[in-house]
């Protein structure tokens, strides 16, 4: 029989929440650039997705993995864009692939990674 475990948001928080106390989680979270998480000064993509998924879970107040306007704080014109089926809402994942366009368009190398450079041109 195969099991299948899913994690809500309120048990993702209560594991950082237990991380964070027992002292797991890096100093970088608590610094400058919440995105370095290793505090290299570079931004990787894995950072970058991390962080893009703990923005889109804490835009989402109410819980139910969808962005209304009260919650994305995004322009029209930008709504446009992160709805990719036209639904009319913003899941979670569309907002997530939005954020990681967003480091695609920054990373000016190609190399998957943001650095100093590439952070300042892209305000980050």
């Amino acid at each position: 029989m195969q099991h299948r475990t899913t994690l809500s948001k309120t048990g993702l928080l209560a594991c950082l929440i237990w991380l964070a106390v027992a002292g797991w989680l890096p100093a970088a979270i608590a610094t400058e650039n919440p995105v370095d998480y290793d505090g290299d000064g570079v931004i990787s993509e894995e950072e970058f997705r991390n962080y893009a998924t703990r923005r889109a879970l804490a835009a989402d107040r109410n819980g139910n993995q969808i962005l209304d306007d009260s919650e994305h704080g995004l322009a029209n014109g930008d709504v446009l864009r992160v709805d990719r089926n036209r639904d009319g809402a913003i899941q979670l994942g569309e907002y997530q692939a939005f954020l990681m366009e967003s480091m695609a368009a920054a990373d000016t190398n190609g190399d998957g990674r943001l650095d100093a450079r590439e952070q300042k041109a892209a305000k980050f």
